[in-house]
């Protein structure tokens, strides 16, 4: 149920329509009410009350060409490397990706007494949050997490309450280069090792910058692993999971952090028992549902560049600048530009705006989309196998340059602080002479 300051964003909208279009009614004061808008959705039974998601300007670029490209260039490159048998064996596909977990997540609505004005939980008064590492093959083999802490020294056990958990650390817990590099050498090869898993196997990341470094390549390039990226601002229709696993888990956050809100009043999540309440909520997803269906979805496994809904995609045919001026709106439930909100439920009342004229058939000729904005999108050559020969050798000179710049930074620095010496310098001399 929406508010009503949303059901009056409505009706101010169709009051608009009825203006540009000229399209007589009989609104008081011209703009409609609840009862046009229960009208309305009767009339138009493929249109529904939706609650809408964010979409970056990127992402929303994103096209079927794109991804189809991204599963044909991962077909070649295998097929290239003799090692296209790594499609038909989930025990060889494995995806890694990091997300963070607040301290406070919102965890929904409570009971309370009627007519109390303020409900309050207590919570930490920081916007700390751990970064976790999880990674699950499409056989649902899982890796243990890693979970990165801000913070350097501690004078406690932060995974005394799950030990199978990997213990991280960086000054401000987020991941870092050296971070993936030692979760790679110490972690990930150690356990596929261990299991004897075939090797070599193909491991899905997205291109954070994290991921994009020289030690990882070599290190792949050694052991046989083949670092592959996702394609660039596509994550949330083939990482598989961030497909599934992902979703289920902060859910499983949010009942374990109001669980153990309940179980232990007046304490708040913090650092300490942080992993003690992560624990039950990792055990709880990581499942062999939740692993196959990820890898399903995103069309990794079964190899399915189909399997992607092209409903995901519909929302192209408004950002696409080449179809913006032909674009309206589809007459589907999928629609997001029909996407309104719904106001409070009420019975439609004998009122002047039960039946306006307006037209029945076709919302296309009335709820024509505005052309979309154009605007320039850098086009980014982002690395997709970071543990190719050209990728490693690519970083490494990315490396050399990086400290060759450094050094020059240095010595200009030297240089700087030897002419400021110098001045002192004579400074004091001249002040030494004036007194002589």
């Amino acid at each position: 149920m929406l508010n009503r300051h949303q059901g009056f964003l409505i009706y101010l909208q169709a009051a608009e329509i009825c203006r540009e279009k000229k399209i007589p009614n009989n609104f008081t004061d011209g703009v409609p009410g609840k009862a046009w808008y229960y009208s309305f959705l009767k009339r138009h039974p493929t249109i529904t009350a939706r609650e809408s998601m964010s979409l970056s300007f990127q992402r929303a670029n994103v096209t079927t060409a794109d991804l189809a490209k991204w599963f044909g260039d991962l077909k070649d490159y295998l097929i290239e490397q003799d090692c296209l048998d790594i499609l038909d064996d989930p025990s060889r596909i494995y995806n890694a990706d990091e997300s963070g977990f607040p301290f406070c997540p919102k965890t929904g609505k409570v009971l309370a007494p009627k007519g109390l004005k303020h409900v309050y939980k207590l919570t930490n008064s920081d916007k700390t949050q751990i970064t976790v590492l999880p990674c699950v093959s499409a056989s649902a083999h899982y890796i243990p997490p890693m979970l990165v802490y801000p913070g350097i020294r501690f004078s406690y056990d932060p995974l005394e309450k799950f030990p199978e958990g990997i213990l991280g650390r960086s000054p401000n817990g987020w991941m870092t280069g050296d971070l993936f590099a030692f979760w790679l050498e110490k972690v990930f090869y150690e356990h596929i090792n261990r299991r004897h898993v075939k090797l070599p196997v193909l491991l899905l990341i997205d291109g954070c910058k994290s991921h994009i470094i020289l030690e990882a390549g070599e290190f792949c390039q050694q052991k046989r692993i083949i670092l592959y990226c996702l394609p660039p601002n596509s994550t949330h229709l083939t990482q598989p999971l961030d497909l599934v696993f992902m979703n289920v888990i902060k859910h499983n956050w949010k009942k374990e952090v109001r669980k153990f809100s309940v179980q232990h009043p007046g304490v708040v999540i913090s650092k300490r028992n942080f992993a003690e309440v992560f624990g039950p909520a990792y055990h709880a997803t990581a499942t062999t549902e939740v692993a196959v269906n990820g890898f399903k979805k995103g069309g990794i496994f079964p190899f399915n560049p189909d399997a992607i809904p092209k409903s995901k995609l519909s929302v192209n045919e408004v950002f696409n600048t080449e179809n913006a001026e032909n674009a309206v709106v589809p007459s589907t439930p999928s629609s997001s530009a029909t996407a309104v909100s719904e106001p409070e439920p009420a019975l439609p009342s004998a009122s002047k705006d039960l039946e306006p004229s307006l037209p029945n058939d076709g919302l296309s000729d009335i709820l024509s989309l505005p052309k979309a904005k154009t605007r320039p999108v850098r086009q980014q050559k982002l690395p997709l196998i970071v543990s190719s020969q050209e990728m490693v050798e690519y970083l490494r000179e990315k490396k050399m340059a990086k400290e060759k710049l450094e050094q020059e930074k240095a010595e200009r620095k030297r240089k700087r602080e030897e002419k400021a010496l110098e001045k002192q310098l004579q400074k004091v001399n001249d002040t030494y002479v004036l007194l002589l």
